[in-house]
């Protein structure tokens, strides 16, 4: 069963904005860096580990879809998505509000649960909202709108910050974003129709957990996931190491640049964009795998280190390479999708919980880069920028996990 066109793209659109709204609140947190340390008077890896809170809430949800995928399979997926777009929408606007430390740590761990709820919901329920030919591109929509809002938020936050009156309200920005998604989804959203609800996902296997846990194929896909996550941890302190000093980073941390360049980020934004298309099509035309995760996994790396060693004066190639580097991810993300599907040992009845193994050991292994990357700050900028060069250097794991993972010929 498959619903009305134009219903399917309105469902999809709203999870989708929702997604985005979430993106941003995972990264608003880079331009108001220095903010955050100043507000709660804490150090940088204590900000950092707000940083993760974000990713924390993947871990938690894989964790869940792991050992509890039946159960998760038997609720009620147009619930899920009430439930997350709610999530996102309150507690994404109550970041903005947050009276203390602990307070902006719970509402940004939801925002993170909530978030990678609606992509995997939105990925089951895609069944009955698309015909099959056109759900690779819907399901990669979900990871392309949340890697959209982080570039936005770290784009555009600080001039937004400066037009609405500070980084709190700026916080309050991207969360209404996510509230007006709320509102449309209980509006327009939640009488849709869904052919999966409570059937059709439900392993035969008592415990799957151990089965998928011990699939090293599973631990691949988890390697290439983590290049998305790590880049999301580096780059919350993209405008810190761009500054060539903390002292300057600190002079600086208003961050409001000349016209062009948010002109530039606009144009290359778009740019971003096509490559998780031009990576679906290339998969689709060649039918090879390896390739998209061999190029940005060994290529990506050398564009990081490249970027952090760049002076802020010449920010508009720094811009530029951000992007490459961004594209190259991008061509990632829909091999990461459509390997996820064709893993050797894993079939649809334990889906729910490969992606849960997938999502925990990515999520633990991105938890630990903005943690580890704030303690070095606190402990010198040397250290910071060795630190900050190691994680660049280990986006390598995505392709070497990508040519462990076989061509779907050779799995069979």
């Amino acid at each position: 069963m498959t619903l009305p066109v134009k219903q399917s793209y309105i469902n999809a659109f709203i999870v989708y904005l929702s997604v985005f709204a979430a993106g941003t609140v995972l990264l608003e947190i880079a331009p108001t860096f220095i903010f955050m340390m100043e507000e709660f008077e804490v150090n940088a890896m204590m900000v950092g580990f707000i940083a993760a809170a974000f990713v924390m809430g993947f871990a938690f949800f894989g964790a869940l879809a792991l050992f509890k995928g039946v159960a998760l399979a038997e609720v009620n997926l147009r619930l899920s998505l009430t439930v997350g777009t709610g999530i996102v929408g309150i507690f994404g606007f109550l970041v903005g509000f947050a009276p203390n430390y602990w307070s902006m740590w719970v509402f940004r761990f939801a925002v993170g649960f909530a978030c990678i709820m609606l992509i995997v919901s939105g990925m089951l329920l895609a069944i009955s909202w698309f015909p099959l030919e056109q759900l690779n591109a819907v399901v990669l929509s979900g990871t392309v709108s949340m890697v959209l809002g982080t570039l936005f938020a770290a784009f555009f936050g600080s001039k937004i910050a400066s037009i609405v009156g500070g980084w709190r309200s700026m916080y309050l920005f991207f969360g209404g974003i996510g509230l007006l998604a709320f509102v449309l989804w209980l509006i327009l959203g939640k009488a849709a129709p869904c052919a999966t609800d409570g059937g059709g996902l439900v392993s035969s296997e008592k415990s799957p957990a151990v089965q998928v846990i011990t699939n090293g194929y599973v631990w691949c896909s988890a390697g290439m996931l983590y290049m998305l996550l790590c880049y999301l941890g580096i780059f919350v302190f993209l405008f810190i190491a761009l500054a060539g000093d903390f002292d300057a980073a600190v002079a600086s941390k208003a961050m409001v640049f000349p016209l062009p360049y948010y002109v530039s980020a606009v144009f290359n934004v778009v740019v971003m964009i096509s490559g998780s298309a031009i990576g679906l099509w290339l998969l689709t035309k060649t039918g090879r795998r390896k390739p998209f995760s061999l190029i940005p996994g060994f290529c990506a790396p050398i564009l990081g280190l490249v970027i952090f060693s760049l002076p802020f004066a010449v920010l508009p190639i720094i811009i530029e390479l951000i992007v490459l580097a961004v594209f190259l991810l991008m061509l990632v993300v829909p091999t990461w999708l459509v390997q996820l599907q064709e893993l050797p040992g894993v079939d649809f009845g334990i889906l729910v919980n490969t992606i849960g193994a997938v999502l925990l050991i990515a999520g633990i292994a991105g938890t630990v880069v903005p943690i580890a990357i704030g303690w070095a700050l606190d402990q010198g900028w040397a250290v910071f920028k060795g630190t900050l060069y190691f994680f660049v250097l280990t986006w390598l794991v995505c392709g070497l996990a990508g040519l462990l993972i076989p061509e779907p010929e050779a799995s069979k």
